[in-house]
């Protein structure tokens, strides 16, 4: 019983990593799409990886 606990917090660990890297993701996106007109695709990336750590 023990080691199902274990892995389905090993589980729940992963899907919150992949949640945030998504939600970073479209944080940044949102903002190089809404409120930086005219970034260029070089700054929009550069933006996501700054916030995509």
């Amino acid at each position: 019983m023990k080691k199902v606990v274990h892995e389905a917090n090993a589980t729940i660990e992963q899907l919150r990593n992949v949640a945030t890297t998504s939600a970073r993701a479209t944080l940044a996106s949102l903002m190089a799409d809404n409120f930086i007109d005219g970034m260029t695709m070089k700054n929009r990336l550069e933006l996501h990886d700054q916030y995509n750590i």
